[in-house]
C-alpha cells in the first residue's frame, strides 16, 4: 500500500512528532534566581570616623603627642582615596580650650606600621596594592607651642578628632 520511501518518511515525521514535546519542555524549563548585594563602602575606618585626642599641658611649656603615641587607626579601602583629619578644640580644667596643630602619620599599603607624615588639613592620597582592597595605618598627634599653652590651666585637655575620606581621590 505505501512504498518504502513513503514509510520512512512517514516513520521519520512520527519520530521527530513524539521528540519535539521533550525537546520543546526541556527549552520552556524555567527557574527562579535570587540574587542579593551588599554594596560596601569604599573605605572604612577601625573604631570609626571619631576618635578622642588627649594631651596634657603645663602652662607656657610645649606638648606634643607623635602619631605614634596618639590616636592610632587602620584604615581599609578598595579605591585610591584622600583622607583628611580635623579636630575640636581641646577642653581642659576650668572650662579653658585650647587649639593644637594636628601631626599625622601614614604607613605603606597594606602595613599597620607609620611610615611618612601627611598634612593632616590637606589629606593623604592612599594608593591600592596591587588593585584589591587594602589596609594601612594611620596616627594622629597634636603639638601646642609654649606660646599658646601660656595662660592655660595645667591639666589634661581632652578633644576628637574626625577623619574623612574622599573618593575619587582628586
Amino acid at each position: 500500500m505505501f512504498s518504502r520511501v513513503a514509510c520512512r518518511w512517514l516513520l521519520s515525521v512520527a519520530l521527530l512528532a513524539l521528540a519535539a514535546p521533550a525537546s520543546a519542555q526541556r527549552l520552556s524549563e524555567s527557574a527562579t534566581i535570587q540574587v542579593s548585594l551588599r554594596v560596601l563602602a569604599h573605605v572604612s575606618f577601625e573604631g570609626g570616623t571619631t576618635h578622642a585626642l588627649a594631651m596634657a599641658v603645663r602652662p607656657g611649656v610645649a606638648a606634643t603627642v607623635t602619631p605614634a603615641e596618639g590616636v592610632r587607626t587602620a584604615m581599609s579601602y578598595n579605591a585610591v582615596t584622600r583622607v583628611t583629619v580635623t579636630s575640636t578644640v581641646l577642653h581642659g580644667p576650668d572650662g579653658a580650650t585650647l587649639t593644637p596643630r594636628l601631626l599625622c602619620a601614614h604607613g605603606a599599603p597594606g602595613s599597620r606600621t607609620l611610615a611618612g607624615e601627611f598634612d593632616c588639613a590637606a589629606g593623604f592620597v592612599a594608593e591600592l596594592a596591587g588593585e584589591r582592597a587594602t589596609t594601612t595605618a594611620l596616627g594622629v598627634g597634636a603639638t601646642l607651642d609654649p606660646a599658646a599653652a601660656r595662660g592655660a590651666p595645667a591639666g589634661l585637655y581632652a578633644g576628637q578628632i574626625t577623619l574623612t575620606a574622599f573618593l575619587p581621590a582628586s
